[in-house]
Formats: structure tokens, sequence, C-alpha cells
């Protein structure tokens, strides 16, 4: 159904308003999405490919697709980028905000843009964390880590045989780039 009512759209060239909760449905179906909260705020409209890799807001983000997400502070900006601090250690990631040093934020970096350590990283960010679980769906699988006493996480790997298969309990170090990590003020809406 999502593909004939595409073609019937892309063939009349008529303006579509559909209107669904299935994040699927309005990734694949929509040029552009309007994302709304809180019975009618606008958080941010845009193309399926900007709205999931650069959402305006703690609330997008958290909202469209799997997300983790770590609190922290910001102890200082440095031209778009900001060094961020959380419960096991510093990260760094874009800053689009601006948000200033002492400002409590959090991150947000997506499972599939999370991978294993082999050998030594060129990645700004290298967590070490305990593999607690795992999930194997076929083509992919999921990870569940925990970095720090209390921070659970989540990591997506293909089944291409790539990287080794990882055992619950292994200690394990995983890293991400500053450019796959946004840091958003925790609450906050856009002005859209």
């Amino acid at each position: 159904m999502r593909a004939e009512l595409r073609k019937i759209q892309r063939r009349t060239g008529v303006t579509f308003v559909y209107i669904t909760h299935d994040q699927g449905e309005a990734l694949t179906m929509s040029d552009r999405i309007g994302v709304m909260s809180a019975g009618g705020i606008l958080e941010q409209i845009d193309s399926a490919e900007f709205l999931y890799n650069q959402p305006h807001t703690a609330f997008v983000a958290d909202f469209v697709g799997d997300n983790n997400a770590f609190a922290g502070t910001v102890p200082e900006d440095i031209n778009g980028y900001a060094v961020f601090e959380t419960s096991f250690g510093s990260l760094r990631g874009i800053n689009p905000q601006r948000l200033s040093a002492g400002q409590s934020a959090v991150a947000f970096i997506r499972p599939e843009a999370i991978s294993v350590v082999q050998g030594s990283s060129l990645l700004e960010n290298t967590v070490k964390c305990t593999v607690e679980n795992l999930s194997f769906e076929g083509p992919f699988a999921t990870i569940f880590l925990k970095a720090g006493k209390d921070h659970s996480f989540a990591m997506r790997q293909n089944n291409d045989g790539s990287t080794p298969f990882l055992q619950t309990g292994s200690e394990i170090k995983v890293c991400f780039s500053a450019d796959n990590t946004r840091l958003l003020a925790f609450g906050e809406t856009s002005d859209a």
C-alpha cells in the first residue's frame, strides 16, 4: 500500500498530507515530515534523511528511530563541537544548539553508528563497556552494552562477517564519531 500511494502521488503530482504514528511509514513515504509534540508543538519539519540524522531537538532525537541518550554537561564549546562530560568519561560531539559551558544536555548516538574497536580506533569517542545481552535478528544483531556502573545502551552490528561475534559478559571497547554524536539541550523545543 505504501508503494502504491507513492506511485499515485508521483504520477498525479498532487500534494498528500499523510498523518501517521508509524515512523517507518513516515520515513519511507514522505518528502517532508513534520514532528509534533505536546498536542501540537511543531518540533521540526524536514526531509526523512535530515530528520533522522540531524534532529533539532532532544524530543525529535528521542522520538524518531532508535537512539542512545547519554546525560551530562558541556565543559567547553569549540567551533561547533563540544566536549561532553558523562558519568563514564568524556565524549565529543556536534553542538548545533551552541550549548555553553556548564549547561546540562543529552548526547544522542544511533546504535548503527557505534562499532567495536578492533586494534586502535581513529574515532574521537571510545567507551569501555560490558556486553549485557545480544538479540540476533538475522541480517543484524542488537548488542546491549553497559558503560560505567549504570549506563546501558545499544549497538547494532550487521551480520556480514566483518566483526567478531560477541559473548555476554565480554569486556570490549566501542567507538563512534563526533560527527555522529549530537548534543542537545534536554527538554527544549525548536523555534520552528
